[in-house]
């Protein structure tokens, strides 16, 4: 399954037109039942809250851009997948632990998602992580192409 997501631009002009439609930020937190605080977080980029998001009928994803070509981005599996494929290769996960620089622990975290991706993206080829947003269908998210 393929998705397309909406570029960060297109998310601004939707929220801010939702808020000017509704009266602003504290009407329309009343109207959708959200924190005025994440409204404000949303619309400053400082915080995505996947609440704010659905009331524009959108969803927050995670995504990673791939190193050798910026404009593909992935879902953390493809980065999971990448990385068990990796330890797989090394034939252990203490020996992949060493090639990453990172504890046997803090492997174990990450194989487990008890810790961010972050040690290990930009061996595996991956950027950091990137918040879109997308439109929440039954199927998963489509929009536009960020």
């Amino acid at each position: 399954m393929t998705e397309e997501l909406i570029h960060p631009k297109e998310f601004y002009r939707k929220l801010n037109a939702a808020i000017r439609s509704a009266g602003g930020v504290t009407a329309f937190s009343r109207t959708h039942g959200v924190n005025t605080r994440k409204i404000y977080d949303a619309q400053g980029g400082v915080r995505y809250a996947d609440k704010v998001a659905r009331t524009l009928g959108l969803k927050m994803v995670m995504r990673f851009p791939v190193i050798a070509d910026p404009m593909t981005l992935v879902a953390s599996n493809v980065v999971y997948e990448k990385l068990n494929g990796f330890i797989r290769s090394c034939k252990s996960q203490r020996t992949a632990a060493e090639e990453f620089g990172v504890s046997v622990s803090h492997m174990s975290n990450i194989v487990n998602a008890r810790r961010g991706l972050g040690p290990v993206l930009a061996r595996l080829g991956f950027g950091p992580s990137l918040t879109r947003s997308g439109l929440a269908t039954k199927e998963g998210v489509a929009g536009l192409n960020a």
